[in-house]
This record gives C-alpha cells, sequence and structure tokens, in this order.
C-alpha cells in the first residue's frame, strides 16, 4: 500500500509538473514589405532588427510596440546585420556585392542616419558583424584574394578602418559566410572574435583576435556539397558553442546540420538535425531553450538536449531574446514574432 501511495504522489506532483508549463506564440507584422533578417539586444534592453528595403525597428521595453523606419537614402540596401549599443545608438551592416556593402549609424534614437562607411573592394560582400566588450565593433567579408577582409571601428567614436591585410584570417577558395541572420561571427568567452564559414571546400571555425594574424581553423562536422552549403550561425551557452548550417538549395531535405564544441573547435561532436529543411539560418541560446529558424519554420529544445519541437511552420530568418526572456523571430512581410515558454 506504501508503494502505491507513493506512486500516486509521484503522479500527482507530475501531472501538476505537466500542467503548468505555458506556451505562448503571438506574431505580427509591422512593416508591409520588409524582410526582417537581423536582431541584436542593447546593453539596456533595447532591442534593434533590420532588414530589407533599409528598414529598421525599435522596441524599448519587452513586449513593447515597435518604432519602425526607413532610413533616408537606403531603400535600396538590404540591412542583414546591426550592432545595438543603446535605445539611442544601432549601427548597420548592409550586405551586397561591392559598394552595396555600407555601414551606418545613428546615435539620437534613429532621428538623423549617417552613412559612415562604404566597402571599397569591389568583390567585397559583408556577411556579418560583432561588438566586442571591448568596445571594438567589427565587420568581415567574404573571401577576396585569400582574406577574409575585416573592417574595425576601434573605439566608439573612432572612424573605421580595415585592418591590415596580413592579420586577416586566410580564406580557402571560394570561401565565405551566409549573411542570413547575422549570427556567423560572434565575441568568444574571453573576448575572440569567433567566424563560421561556409561556400567553401568545407565550413570552418576560425578563432582568433583583431590586430592579431594568429587565426586558428577548425573543420566543422556538418553538411557541405557546394556553394549553398555551409554554417550559418553560431550560438553559445557559457563554454558550449553550437554552429548551425545547412543548403538553402536542398529545400526538401533535412541534412546533418549541427555540431557542438566545448573546446573553441578543437574538438566537435556532430548532434542530431534539427528538423528543419534546407539551411538553419538563426540559432539562439538562452535561459533552458535553444531555438532554430530558418526557410522552413521555427523550432525549439531545451540546453540538455531534449528532442526538437515545433514552434511554427512558416518562414523566419533571425532569433534573438528580449530583456524579459522572451524568445523574439523575425521575418519575411515585415514579421515578427514573440515566443514564451514557461517553466
Amino acid at each position: 500500500m506504501a508503494h502505491v501511495l507513493i506512486n500516486l504522489v509521484a503522479l500527482v506532483l507530475l501531472a501538476g509538473c505537466m500542467s503548468s508549463v505555458e506556451e505562448t506564440f503571438d506574431i505580427q507584422e509591422i512593416h508591409e514589405s520588409a524582410r526582417f533578417q537581423a536582431i541584436d539586444r542593447a546593453d539596456d534592453g533595447t532591442l534593434w532588427i533590420s532588414g530589407s528595403r533599409g528598414v529598421v525597428a525599435r522596441q524599448s521595453e519587452a513586449g513593447g510596440s515597435w518604432d519602425v523606419f526607413e532610413v533616408p537614402g537606403a531603400g535600396d540596401l538590404e540591412f542583414r546585420d546591426l550592432m545595438a549599443v543603446s535605445r539611442d545608438e544601432v549601427t548597420l551592416v548592409s550586405a551586397g556585392t561591392g559598394a552595396a556593402s555600407q555601414l551606418w549609424r545613428t546615435v539620437d534614437g534613429g532621428a538623423h542616419w549617417s552613412q559612415e562607411w562604404v566597402n571599397p573592394w569591389e568583390d567585397g560582400f559583408y556577411s556579418g558583424a560583432t561588438r566586442l566588450s571591448s568596445g571594438e565593433q567589427v565587420v568581415f567579408s567574404d573571401g577576396i584574394n585569400g582574406r577574409l577582409p575585416l573592417v574595425v571601428r576601434p573605439t566608439h567614436d573612432a572612424a573605421w578602418v580595415a585592418q591590415d591585410s596580413l592579420l586577416n584570417p586566410m580564406a580557402l577558395p571560394g570561401e565565405g559566410a551566409f549573411a542570413a541572420s547575422g549570427y556567423c561571427i560572434v565575441e568568444g568567452p574571453a573576448g575572440e572574435v569567433i567566424i563560421a564559414t561556409g561556400a567553401g571546400p568545407h565550413p570552418r571555425l576560425l578563432v582568433g583576435s583583431v590586430g592579431s594574424d594568429a587565426w586558428r581553423a577548425s573543420r566543422i562536422p556538418i553538411y557541405d556539397a557546394g556553394s549553398a552549403s555551409g554554417a550559418y550561425a553560431i550560438a553559445q551557452a557559457g563554454e558550449a558553442l553550437w554552429v548551425a548550417g545547412g543548403d538553402y538549395l536542398a529545400q526538401d531535405t533535412v541534412v546533418s546540420n549541427l555540431a557542438r564544441t566545448d573546446d573553441l573547435g578543437r574538438t566537435w561532436e556532430v548532434e542530431e538535425p534539427i528538423p528543419l529543411e534546407g539551411a538553419v539560418f538563426g540559432l539562439f541560446a538562452e535561459g533552458r531553450y535553444r531555438v532554430a529558424v530558418g526557410p522552413a519554420g521555427a523550432v525549439y529544445s531545451s540546453l540538455s538536449g531534449a528532442d526538437w519541437a515545433p514552434i511554427d511552420s512558416t518562414a523566419w530568418w533571425s532569433v534573438g531574446t528580449d530583456a524579459a526572456g522572451a524568445f523574439i523571430l523575425v521575418g519575411p512581410q515585415g514579421k515578427v514574432g514573440r515566443w514564451v515558454r514557461t517553466p
């Protein structure tokens, strides 16, 4: 009888835990035509997102309304990455061949925008950007003449400069990165610059520092089968880095698209694929969960590696979190989603 009672109590407790799980996913369209591709949260909690048609949006409070800006003179640009500093300041990174890759900034909350840099290389294509905890801002391009060029703003008020070519990481033939979600470059746990590549002979993880030629490269053990395949996004939680990718031309196939390293690429573990066909554009980890997005939809998993479960079946390009811990998804047709699951 005692054994039965214990089991009954366990079942009641389990049912109570299960009933306490709540999940919501709210979608709103904040622009009629822009494709949002990047998201970044500033130190003060402000969210900035950016995308095509020179459109940018800001959310000052978690779950609040969005302020939408169409940057004057940038209507033909695709802002595929950004670096949020505060409610008033954000740097935008447009992607495109040659002069279509540009850097813009506002320091007064979108009242005024300034074009600060135009890519000087004919074959340059800006793939991503990151803001380091030291204050440096770093942008990198697809491979040119055997290097992946870096453009750097050393301090907050400094001008942008192209790093000396000999200090840039070596590039394999055809190698670059995918300007899909803004997560092909991140800051490492000790201030390193970490880049995930694709489109070359095989995807690689590059780890180095601004101003140093000591870049270390490792092969990422995920699907690679041509110029549309490789690594697309890096997510991190503590010392762990997950690299997600795939092939955006393999739209009906789930490929080997996820690998993990706990030592900055010295060793790797291939993980079960994220159940999204084609390519995984964005991956973000925070709190208890990881969320992955791409043209095939959005899914989530716990950090412990539990099975992936669906959030939505429509296309999304990037994902981050707001100051309240909700996952924010951005995508085409000006849509923004807010996903919350507790506990």
